[in-house]
């Protein structure tokens, strides 16, 4: 494995990691405001 294909990896993961925090977080809202809140997705 070159370096570009490391730095590549790395920016994938982080990449990742980001958004899985970022569902992990949405879904945490979503259970928070519970109901109310799915009415307003199936409106």
């Amino acid at each position: 494995m070159n370096i570009q294909e490391l730095i590549n990896s790395v920016k994938e993961t982080e990449i990742n990691a980001t958004e899985t925090q970022v569902s992990k977080m949405e879904s945490e809202e979503v259970s928070l405001l519970g109901p109310m809140n799915m009415l307003a997705f199936d409106a």
